[in-house]
C-alpha cells in the first residue's frame, strides 16, 4: 500500500524543520582561523563554561556598537567563552584585534572563517551582528533578537552565568 504523496511532503518538511531547530539548538560545529595562524573549533570549546557567539564585520556600523558594547560588559562576561567570528581577512582580524587590545581577555578568541561560510548557513545569519548564547551543556540559552539592545541581551547573558554558577556550588 503506497502512502499518499501528501504524507511524504508532510514528512519531508517535518524531518527538515526538526533538522533546522535542532542543528541551532546545539552548540555548532566551527572552525576558525585565530591571529596566530592556529585554529580553534568546537573540540575546544571549555565544556563547563557558557559559550557567547558574536559574527560580525568590520564594515558594519552596528557591529562596531556591539563590539564596543561587549567590550563594556567584559567584567560581567568573565566566565563565559566569547568568540568572534568573521569573514574578513586574517590580516584584517590581526589589525582590529591589535586595536581593541582584544589579547587581554583571556576567554575571547577572535577568528575569521574566510569565505567558507559555514557559520552563517548553519545559523541562517540575514543581519548583522547576530549573537547567541549557550550554555555549559552546550544548549541554546539566547539568541539576539534586533527589538532588544545589545548591552540588555549581554546583561541577561551575564546574569544567566550567575544564576548558574549560584546554582552549582
Amino acid at each position: 500500500m503506497k502512502m499518499p504523496r501528501l504524507k511524504y511532503l508532510l514528512i519531508i518538511i517535518l524531518l527538515s524543520l526538526f533538522n533546522t531547530f535542532y542543528g541551532l539548538a546545539q552548540l555548532p560545529d566551527f572552525r576558525i582561523a585565530l591571529i596566530d595562524s592556529t585554529y580553534y573549533g568546537t573540540k575546544n570549546i571549555d565544556k563547563n563554561k557558557p559559550v557567547l557567539f558574536m559574527y560580525f564585520s568590520l564594515s558594519c556600523n552596528e557591529c562596531k556598537e556591539a563590539i564596543s558594547t561587549l567590550i563594556a560588559s567584559m567584567d560581567k562576561l568573565k566566565d563565559t567563552q566569547i568568540i568572534m567570528i568573521t569573514y574578513e581577512s586574517l590580516t584584517t582580524v590581526t589589525g582590529f584585534v591589535s586595536r581593541y587590545n582584544l589579547t587581554r581577555y583571556k576567554n575571547l578568541k577572535v577568528g575569521t572563517e574566510g569565505y567558507t561560510g559555514r557559520f552563517i548557513r548553519n545559523f541562517q545569519i540575514e543581519e548583522l551582528p547576530f549573537l547567541v548564547f549557550y550554555s555549559e551543556k552546550g544548549v541554546l540559552v539566547r539568541q539576539h533578537k534586533k527589538t532588544v539592545p545589545i548591552k540588555d541581551f549581554l546583561y541577561e547573558c551575564s546574569d544567566i552565568c550567575i544564576k548558574t554558577k549560584k546554582t552549582n556550588r
